[in-house]
């Protein structure tokens, strides 16, 4: 095998690679952009390519669309605007219909609203006969159309004689006077050759793009490979990479995936290279597939089982993750290793086909063309049923050696090309009828319609076809976008000089991750305690390490993703004596855990087991069905009796001129100027430089549920989906230390000796908080502590009531106590699909000071990130929020757009037929692909729109900072993200457009509503709610509510 195959096939894996989905193992679930390896495109034309290689929606469906029009989500001006806004519409172009002439605004409008798209003859046929559509107005129509249409005709009158019009205009007959088996599917043409020929010779030059392997075998004989090839793939790929669910694992995996499944499976082929790159290469070349064809078909081949690719892929790009050193694997190995199946069953399946040599495929294909324009257009275009009963009457015949096979397909072909032809040609359902639909929207007569000629008619056809789907799709997304625009910054605009920039002489504070599920429980808090501020940063708080908790048996990083700390920090007991009865009993736990799953896994033992504890097993399933927060609480009273709790702390504390770690061997703590950088910078960061209150809370969050796969989602992003109490613990520990106080005060940085840092962590499930290092706290913070937990506990419960109305099962309109019982009851029921909604409805960030959003109602809809424009004046600290917080946001909100806009593609579709498969990924039953992506009952009550940008700053500083920032250019620039600046010098709000940079917004409706408090805004329903106005105290840091 020459050099220059292999390079080849490495180079193609390479590139291909960036289309592989980026999810890892269950564990290691973190939010991104479902189409990062095409980030750096336009948005609008990543999602066109992405759905040209995979066929996955965009954006939401036309009837989508609509039934948010008639809802109210959209509303006519959001379209008016989206259609003025984007480039390249040219709206107030006149297009000249004879002597009459319509805008391209009038006509866009008419477009997007009349569902004008050609309908399949079914569909027509049903629109005639029972919704009687020739006789009848469409539904919708303004009074301006439905006068123009009419006349001075009866509405049955006016638009059948419309219709006739549209079917003359095409020299058409009524549809319903001659059925398709008589109409002109069946017209033979004279020779067929030519048509055969290109056909064929198109066939070929396709191969790799857009059609791979299977797809030419399954439109040459119907037959797809994949079922039979998949499930062997499957079963083998999950066995090697089964992180310990399986009984017996693969032996000899420590070799590699190609290796390992050579040597395992007795029906792999036998003489294959060693090296994997070479077996890709020999089998292309084998079936005769063109080098420059070879990136095509390894990417199909790579896209045909997405979630097991993007679990090999993200294994060899973490190379220290330890199931990959036990087991490492790589898309070239993967790859070869399908194409080893594959290559076999494709040269088969096309021996089958063509009898003779099949190299050089041109040759081939050229030879048997009428063949392969038959079976071509039946298996893969599809034909009219007349003629595809003959066709499939003479591939049964011939594969059964029942007739001539050079006589049978030339006697076919010619009628096979002439249905082919008719396809082409217009017809009522392609051509009539949306011209039909168009007229009506556009108030156009059937007298009109005559008279404005041949030529006017051209220019309408011509019009309407410059504008297809895609185009239209992106109009309504930015109208779907634009209300949600307009809500929240009418409600800033609104907001401005209600609230102080800093709460003075505040009772406490608290330090919230940006994460928007936080947004409800600041807001809460605020109005119960309007002495207490609040800040949002970034969950990890600015010190990214390597953590191993008390009974962890490794270091785990808690920063985000794309950090690789070299620091290392231990929780650890205080006591030897309680640590040992903690570890004894933790190991007793476990121990009974892995011997009830070795029992019931084993040969005989899940047959003696299930006769030994039928009756616990009884009493488990009645406890489950009957009350699984009693049954969840009594596991847990049993584990914590056996497993004792023990004292502990953070082993973080570096001796200064420690030698650096790195992250393969990161080491242990942070020295002292380590630790004041960290505190230093997040401090500054948010804002908070002075003005100190006594208590200083550092929350962090994550999410805790049972039988939950996907529970990393549900955690902090910052955190590489992980808790962040620890860090929100580390951080308070370092903030408190005399020594870094003592180098922050010769910084500028001082913190009075009164004030103490506190770290916590906000279970966002059941709205539980946890405090930690509670005995070090001060004597004289007791009671300002007591105050405090009170406040945050009750905002918790008041959280609790208003995230209620999102879930269909929960009471409504509960009280605090109800509210509570259901969402912690959620989160201990193992039948429960949705503990909690994780992110979804997640739309904006708002990257400035509390007082932008205090008192605002954001319907937990916002990332809220701290920042203080007046502490910097050059705008450095905002650069790094940005570039730290504005992928990590887009990340979110990204993948819950992706997946909900095609939860099959994009998504992992529903839960309730998920299966863990090896500890690492889900998949449908017992045999599917991995599913990536979030499921259906994560994104259920999600709106997906991008997410929009506020950020308190100069726009010009923020166009700077934007253009000077690789990854935020494309963000922004590329409408990844929507974007709007208020400028801190006068309270102006510019929005980000397109081709236009920043321009002024303007109000353009009136002020929102003012509420006394947050649940006097929520009604019943679980609809989305724009912001309102919490009543002044709140908002202004005045008198407790």
């Amino acid at each position: 095998m020459s050099v220059s195959a292999k390079d080849h096939v490495l180079h193609e894996i390479a590139h291909l690679a960036h289309y592989v989905p980026g999810q890892g193992p269950l564990s290691e679930f973190v939010h991104h952009n479902t189409l990062h390896g095409e980030q750096h495109l336009p948005f609008e034309r990543a999602i066109r390519s992405a759905n040209a290689r995979t066929g996955a929606d965009g954006t939401l469906s036309e009837s989508a669309f609509l039934a948010h029009l008639r809802s109210g989500r959209i509303r006519l001006s959001d379209l008016y605007e989206a259609i003025d806004d984007r480039p390249g519409l040219n709206p107030q172009e006149v297009i000249h219909l004879g002597k009459e002439g319509v805008t391209r605004r009038e006509l866009l409008m008419a477009l997007l609203l009349g569902e004008c798209d050609p309908v399949s003859p079914a569909r027509l046929s049903w629109l005639l006969s029972e919704d009687r559509a020739e006789v009848r107005l469409a539904p919708g129509l303004d009074e301006h159309a439905r006068r123009g249409v009419l006349e001075s005709l009866t509405e049955d009158q006016a638009v059948s004689a419309l219709w006739r019009v549209c079917l003359k205009v095409y020299g058409l007959g009524d549809p319903r006077a001659v059925s398709p088996e008589e109409d002109v599917w069946s017209r033979p043409v004279e020779s067929a050759l030519d048509d055969a020929q290109a056909l064929a010779a198109r066939v070929v030059s396709e191969i790799g793009q857009p059609h791979g392997l299977r797809e030419l075998v399954l439109g040459l004989t119907g037959e797809d490979l994949y079922d039979q090839a998949h499930p062997r793939l499957i079963r083998w790929l999950s066995a090697f990479l089964d992180e310990g669910l399986a009984p017996w694992a693969l032996g000899g995996r420590e070799q590699g995936l190609w290796r390992a499944w050579r040597e395992a499976d007795p029906e792999a082929p036998k003489g294959l290279p060693d090296d994997p790159a070479e077996a890709i290469a020999a089998a292309l070349t084998r079936l005769g597939v063109p080098q420059d064809r070879w990136g095509g078909v390894l990417l199909r081949e790579a896209l045909a089982l997405p979630g097991f690719s993007a679990m090999v892929r993200w294994r060899e790009l973490h190379p220290r993750y330890p199931a990959q050193v036990r087991a490492p694997s790589d898309l070239c190995q993967w790859l070869a290793m399908r194409l080893a199946v594959m290559a076999p069953k494709v040269e088969a399946a096309l021996h089958a086909v063509f009898e003779g040599p099949l190299l050089p495929l041109e040759a081939t294909f050229h030879r048997h063309a009428e063949e392969v324009l038959v079976r071509w257009a039946l298996f893969h275009e599809g034909l009219p049923e007349t003629v595809a009963v003959r066709a499939r009457a003479v591939v049964a015949r011939v594969h059964d050696a029942e007739e001539d096979e050079v006589g049978a397909w030339h006697v076919l072909a010619p009628v096979v090309a002439g249905a082919r032809r008719a396809l082409a040609e217009p017809r009522p359902e392609t051509a009539a009828w949306p011209l039909f639909r168009l007229c009506q929207r556009l108030g156009i007569s059937a007298r009109r319609l005559l008279a404005m000629g041949e030529e006017g008619r051209a220019a309408l056809t011509e019009a309407r076809m410059s504008f297809p789907w895609a185009e239209r799709a992106m109009v309504w997304q930015l109208a779907f976008e634009g209300r949600t625009r307009q809500e929240v910054l009418h409600g800033l605009h609104a907001n401005q000089g209600r609230s102080p920039a800093r709460v003075p002489d505040a009772a406490f504070q608290v330090a919230f991750c940006i994460d928007d599920r936080e947004e409800a429980i600041r807001r809460h808090l605020e109005e119960l305690q309007p002495q207490a501020e609040t800040f949002g940063v970034a969950g990890f708080f600015g010190v990214a390490m390597r953590y191993k908790g008390l009974d962890d048996n490794k270091l785990t990083p808690l920063c985000p993703v794309v950090q690789d700390p070299p620091f290392a920090v231990e929780e650890r007991a205080q006591d030897v004596a309680t640590a040992a009865a903690h570890s004894a009993g933790l190991r007793g736990w476990e121990r009974l855990g892995q011997l009830w799953q070795d029992v019931r896994r084993g040969l005989w033992g899940g047959l003696v087991a299930s006769e030994l504890l039928a009756p616990a097993s009884a009493a488990a399933v009645a406890g489950l069905a009957l009350d699984p927060t009693a049954l969840s609480r009594a596991v847990d009273a049993g584990a914590a009796r056996l497993v004792p709790s023990a004292p502990t702390r953070l082993s973080f504390l570096a001796p200064p001129q420690s030698p650096m770690g790195t992250p393969a061997a990161p080491r242990l703590g942070f020295t002292d100027e380590e630790q004041t950088d960290r505190v230093m910078g997040t401090l500054r960061n948010i804002g908070l430089l002075s003005g100190f209150s006594p208590l200083v809370i550092w929350m962090g969050h994550g999410s805790m549920s049972r039988n939950n796969p996907h529970l990393a989602a549900y955690d902090c992003g910052a955190c590489s989906g992980r808790h962040g109490g620890p860090n929100a613990r580390l951080f308070a520990a370092m903030a408190n230390r005399p020594e870094v106080r003592a180098r922050l005060a010769e910084r500028g940085l001082v913190i009075p000796e009164t004030t103490w840092f506190l770290g916590a962590e906000h279970n966002t499930a059941d709205e539980a908080i946890d405090y930690y290092d509670l005995d070090l706290l001060p004597a004289a913070l007791t009671p300002a502590f007591t105050a405090a937990k009170r406040a945050l506990e009750h905002a918790a419960r008041r959280s609790a009531q208003e995230r209620c109305r999102k879930f269909e099962a929960a009471p409504r309109r509960p009280d605090e106590a109800a509210a509570l019982a259901h969402v912690t009851a959620r989160t201990l029921d193992i039948t429960q699909a949705r503990p909690e909604l994780g992110h979804a409805t997640n739309a904006i960030a708002v990257v400035g000071r509390r007082s932008m959003t205090r008192g605002l109602f954001l319907d937990r809809r916002a990332f809220l990130i701290s920042y203080d424009p007046m502490n910097d004046p050059e705008g450095r600290v905002l650069e790094g929020i940005l570039t730290a917080v504005g992928p990590v946001g887009a990340g979110i909100n990204l993948e819950y757009y992706f997946s909900t806009v095609d939860n099959q593609r994009y998504g992992c579709g529903t839960k309730i037929p998920h299966n863990v498969m090896g500890l690492c990924g889900v998949m449908e039953g017992a045999g599917s692909d991995l599913r990536t992506g979030l499921p259906k009952q994560m994104i259920e009550v999600h709106e997906p729109v991008r997410l929009l940008l506020i950020v308190e700053a100069n726009p010009q500083r923020l166009t700077e900072i934007v253009l000077r920032q690789p990854e935020l250019s494309e963000l922004v620039l590329g409408a990844w993200i929507l974007a709007a600046a208020v400028d801190p010098a006068d309270g102006s709000i510019h929005r980000f457009v397109a081709g236009r940079g920043f321009v002024p917004w303007t109000p353009s409706e009136g002020p929102p509503p003012t509420v006394a408090r947050s649940l006097d805004w929520i009604p019943d329903s679980d609809a989305f709610l724009p912001p309102a106005l919490i009543g002044g105290a709140a908002a202004a840091g005045g008198a407790r509510v």
